[in-house]
Formats: structure tokens, sequence, C-alpha cells
């Protein structure tokens, strides 16, 4: 399984490796990491397999190997190109991607190259729907094993299977991904960003990761059409992916009936609006900013993507209290974001409320 990931790794790096080509930048460090990858990743596939049937420690164990792997090799590329001196920082900020954390060891990312830019992004989109679910939808062929990786890899707890095949589960989530990564790449494209800037967030913004291509993140576009957009996506980026796919199949009511989804879009509107009334009465910020505004960071501080369009840490305490709050929250089971999960707050919640 870990040869198999290596080998999807390095699938992804031929992205970089054609821009760096197009853009006159040095394509060797990612070529040299993809056929390490494909070597490493060839020398573990000939290791015998002593036992065949998956369980579930086999499954959390694969993961955690697979992440790894994942880290230590995709460091390499930060390193080889010179981005990076240190390659403990080049594994930090690869495991901030992968994890779709979001911290960073660049103080600037302006002067970085194209390659390397797409690559730390590419990291965060490859982490926010896991790369063992695209192994799964890639090569479905362990069996009863495969529910074990997607149980142990999916972002949040898993209620049922799409499909009755975990392979074809993992197939319907990938493609929900991919088509909304792309659809919103078009709609920040549409809103005036540049094609490259905008398939790097679409990237980050999709996996709710935050990495962005702009010292100042999305504050250096001033667009409120471009705020809005990520808004939205960040916003369905939230939502558990199941959901997605019934409102795909048409329904539509199953989807409404999802009391963590109420909740969701709940907590979002209702923060939100006390945000807005908070900076318009405290910090006097006109109404049409402070609703912009408003939306934007609850909707990205929830669901831990953390991109920023106004230093929020000079708004008044409540603003940042309840940000704070949210932050802990996260999305949905399900989906890319980060913290908790509603899911599980809500148990927690109802647990309390019967005790």
């Amino acid at each position: 399984i870990t040869s198999y990931v290596l080998w999807v790794e390095a699938g992804f790096l031929l992205l970089p490796l054609a821009v760096s080509v197009f853009s006159g930048e040095a394509w060797l460090p990612f070529f040299i990491t993809a056929v390490l990858c494909i070597l490493i990743g060839g020398a573990l596939h000939l290791v015998p397999v002593k036992k065949r049937k998956m369980h579930g420690r086999d499954g959390f164990m694969a993961v955690a190997l697979g992440w790894i792997a994942l880290s230590l090799t995709g460091a390499l590329p930060y390193v080889l190109t010179g981005a990076l001196d240190s390659y403990v920082d080049a594994v930090f900020e690869t495991v901030s991607g992968l994890t779709t954390t979001g911290s960073t060891v660049f103080p600037e990312v302006e002067h970085l190259a194209r390659s390397v830019l797409l690559w730390r992004s590419l990291t965060q989109w490859m982490g926010g729907m896991g790369v063992l679910v695209l192994f799964l939808a890639l090569m479905p062929h362990l069996g009863d094993g495969a529910y074990y990786l997607m149980k142990a890899e999916s972002p949040g707890p898993i209620k049922s299977k799409l499909v009755p095949r975990v392979g074809g589960t993992a197939k319907i989530l990938y493609t929900i991904y991919i088509v909304l990564t792309a659809a919103e790449a078009v709609a920040l494209r549409i809103a005036g960003m540049s094609w490259f800037d905008a398939v790097n967030h679409s990237f980050t913004t999709m996996a709710t990761g935050g990495f962005s291509v702009r010292n100042t993140s999305i504050a250096e576009y001033q667009s409120d059409a471009i705020t809005w957009v990520i808004v939205a996506f960040t916003f369905l980026a939230g939502i558990n992916f199941s959901l997605l796919y019934a409102v795909v199949r048409g329904r539509i009511r199953d989807a409404l009936r999802s009391e963590e989804l109420r909740v969701y879009t709940t907590i979002v509107v209702s923060v939100t609006l006390l945000i807005c009334v908070c900076l318009r009465v405290q910090a006097g910020v006109p109404l049409g900013e402070s609703v912009t505004d408003a939306a934007f960071q609850t909707v990205t501080i929830m669901t831990t993507t953390g991109f920023a369009t106004v230093d929020f840490a000079l708004w008044p305490t409540f603003c940042r209290m309840a940000l704070l709050v949210l932050m802990f929250i996260g999305g949905c089971a399900g989906s890319t974001s980060g913290g908790m999960k509603l899911s599980r707050v809500l148990i927690l919640w109802k647990s309390l409320v019967r005790e």
C-alpha cells in the first residue's frame, strides 16, 4: 500500500514538473523526487506479503506509514530547488500542507518559483480528501480491507458507504472534489484572478488548507467578487461530501434533513450576523464591508481554511472570541475541514443534555 501511495505522489509531481518546464524554471528537482518515489515504491512493492487479509489495525498502520512516506519524500522539492535550506523546515512545510494545517516557514511566498508554489498548493489538495482515498479510487482491489483503509483515512466518522463497493465510494468522493475544484478555478478566473492564482487558490480552498500564492492572502486582490466566490466554495468544502452527492442525485430533501447541515448553516449565518453587527456598531465599519468581511472570516475560520482579507486581530474582542470558538468546532464530518467536526460536537452536546 505504501508503494502505491508513493507512485500516486510521483504522478502528482508531474504537474509542477510540467510547470517548471514551461516556465523555464529548474525541473530537475521534481524529476529526481518523482524518480525516487517510483524507485522506493518499486522496492517496497517487491517485499513479500505474508498476510493479505487486512483488519482495522492494519488500516491504521498503512495510513500512518503512507503519510510518513509522503511527508519525507514530498519535502525533497523544497530543498532541491533551494526554496528552503533546511530539510527539517521542508518536512514541516510538507506536513503542514498534507494535513491542511496551513502553518508555514516562509515569511514571504511571492519570490518562490511558480512550480514550488504549485507543489505547495498540491500538497494541501492531496491531503484535503486524503491520498489513501485517491489510491482506493484508482486501484480498488483490496476487497474487505478497503473499508479499513477508508475508515482510517477519511476526514471524520463514516456512517455508511455511498455505494456498495468502497472503491466506488472513493471515486464518487474524488469526482465531487475535482469538479468543485475546477468550478472554483473557473469562477475565480472570471472574478479577476490569473489562471495560475485561481488554480492554486482553488486547490487550497477545497482542501480548506489556506496556503496562498500571495503574501497578504486574499486581501491582495481587494475584490468583493473573489471574496464571495471563496466564501461559497469554502462553505461547500465544509459540508459532508455524502450530502453533496445526495444533492447531485436529486435527493435534495434527504440532504436538507441532515441535522449536522442545519446546525452548520445556522452557526455560519448567526455568527456572521453577530460579527457584522459588532463591526458596524463597535468599530464603525461600513455595512457592506462588515457583511463581506464577517461572512468571509466566519466561513474560512470555521472550516479551518484560514484565508484572510483583513487583520482580524484588530477586531473587537467579541469578534475574535467568536472566531476562536468556531476554529475548534470545525465543519461537518466527511468534509475536508478541520476542527473537532460538528458531528462530534452534537454528540457531546446531546450527551451533556441527557446527563
